[in-house]
């Protein structure tokens, strides 16, 4: 290898460990914050701790399979075609007017 090339693998290395390392620490920060929040919910309202942790999984289940269903092919595909007809007609509306 020669030291061009050498130097862009050490460079690309870095920015890799880097980018992985803010990535980390910003899922860390987030996870705290989860956390401060359910402790400060347990004071406020009195649940116990795992309902409040069961109550945060059920969340973030359901908000991942929603963010799943809008971006499936099915949806894009149905979304697509209901403006599509939905400016056929709204055309249509036009021209009879």
């Amino acid at each position: 290898m020669n030291r061009k090339q050498e130097a862009r693998i050490q460079k690309e290395i870095r920015r890799r460990a880097f980018e992985q390392a803010d990535t980390w620490q910003e899922e860390k920060l987030q996870s705290q914050r989860t956390k401060h929040t359910l402790d400060a919910l347990h004071e406020v309202t009195g649940l116990p701790q795992p309902q409040l942790e069961s109550i945060a999984d059920e969340i973030t289940l359901s908000l991942q399979v929603t963010n799943e269903r809008f971006f499936s092919i099915k949806n894009q595909i149905l979304m697509t075609l209901s403006i599509s007809g939905f400016i056929m007609i709204l055309s249509w509306c036009m021209q009879i007017i």
